[in-house]
């Protein structure tokens, strides 16, 4: 990658307000550009790089190998080239918001139960956050309060690199031993821990913090947290929702469990009033179908799987020939025959050779589906069992 031997390469100046800043193009090599100093985060540490733009060239990922940066960026710029660093603030401050609000939720935690930060994550959408320690519903409220109250203290945030015998260097949280130079980001009385990551300058810039979601994980719980501005947007998605429901409800907004329950019971006593008349309708058409139709082949538009099971049950109870019976729904017909008479099995397997039908049962009941219309199929039931048109 170019002569970096007697380069010294900075991972990021310590400085995450840090839009804009001239850097010099050490190596360029398919696409993979090392620069002598650079203002891009390095994936890392459960948070992804922001990207940006070198000069007028897009960045996609920034990593870190042995103390050295890499951008990859598709680009024709030249070793020793002076070049512009901009990075996509807006998603540096979303990581930001959300990686200083993980740390007040892991200090609170820690010092409410006893609890450790074992696995984080910033994912576009959503932070997770996993503890060693199962939290309840009712612990999970008062960890939010009081991380909430934190943000409000506006506690100012320090990050660097102490010198050997500053106090922060004392029984800091991190996850694995680290050799060299420290870096710890310290919120007074609430967490220091050693990170990498980028972070705001005080606890009142987080603006909230939202536990949205648990689950138990391990020997512990994960959390899906929201942070900031992200907080917010989905409050805004959840209240705009809830008025949609509120009004479609004619409910309270905040009475909204009673109105969908509501809804629930009138919804489950109309399913049971529309079977019973569905029950009642069959039992009439089955009646009409014996008296009408000297073949026992009825075929049927828009009538369940279920129905259909009901319907050649009571055509049974009233008929003692092979019964045959279609139902198109979807695009696709629903069969069941039944017979007392004939070996079912074999008729099927022709069936199913024939027209490609999925289906299956015994000598004296099968049932399946096939995609054809319904003309063709009461054909070739009609020319391979009664010999006569059916009308």
């Amino acid at each position: 990658m170019g002569n970096e031997d007697d380069m010294t390469i900075k991972l990021y100046e310590d400085n995450p307000y840090l839009v804009e800043n001239k850097a010099i193009v050490v190596s360029n090599e398919n696409g993979i550009i090392v620069l002598d100093r650079t203002p891009f985060f390095a994936k890392g540490g459960g948070q992804e790089a922001e990207g940006g733009f070198i000069d007028e060239y897009e960045v996609g990922a920034v990593y870190e190998k042995d103390g050295i940066v890499y951008h990859e960026c598709v680009s024709d710029l030249k070793v020793n080239q002076e070049v512009t660093c901009k990075i996509n603030f807006e998603k540096r401050y979303d990581h930001m918001q959300q990686h200083t609000g993980e740390h007040i939720l892991s200090g609170v935690v820690e010092n409410k139960y006893g609890y450790k930060n074992v696995g984080f994550h910033i994912a576009e959408h959503s932070m997770r956050v996993d503890y060693n320690g199962y939290l309840n519903e009712e612990q999970l409220l008062a960890v939010e309060k009081k991380a909430n109250d934190v943000i409000r203290q506006n506690i100012a945030i320090y990050q660097g690199y102490p010198d050997g015998d500053d106090a922060r260097l004392e029984g800091f949280r991190f996850k694995k031993e680290i050799e060299g130079d420290i870096r710890i980001v310290d919120i007074e009385g609430v967490d220091c821990c050693a990170c990498c990551g980028t972070h705001l300058k005080s606890t009142a810039e987080v603006g909230m913090i939202k536990i949205i979601s648990s689950t138990k994980y391990k020997n512990g719980v994960r959390l899906n947290v929201l942070c900031g501005d992200r907080a917010l947007d989905y409050y805004n998605v959840i209240l705009k929702q809830s008025n949609v429901l509120s009004q479609l409800l004619s409910s309270n907004i905040l009475e909204l469990a009673d109105g969908v329950n509501q809804l629930t019971q009138k919804k489950i006593l109309l399913e049971k009033e529309v079977s019973s008349l569905k029950e009642e309708l069959l039992y009439f058409k089955v009646k009409e179908l014996v008296k009408s139709q000297e073949e026992a082949i009825f075929s049927f538009e828009n009538i369940d799987n279920k129905s259909l099971k009901k319907m050649s049950l009571m055509l049974r109870e009233h008929c003692d020939k092979d019964i045959f019976l279609f139902s198109e729904l979807d695009g696709r017909l629903s069969y069941i025959f039944l017979s007392n008479s004939r070996n079912l099995q074999e008729l099927n397997e022709e069936f199913k050779r024939d027209f490609g039908a999925k289906g299956g049962g015994s000598t004296k009941s099968v049932s399946g589906s096939v995609v054809s219309d319904v003309d063709t199929i009461t054909k070739w039931m009609h020319d391979r069992i009664y010999k006569s048109h059916v009308t």
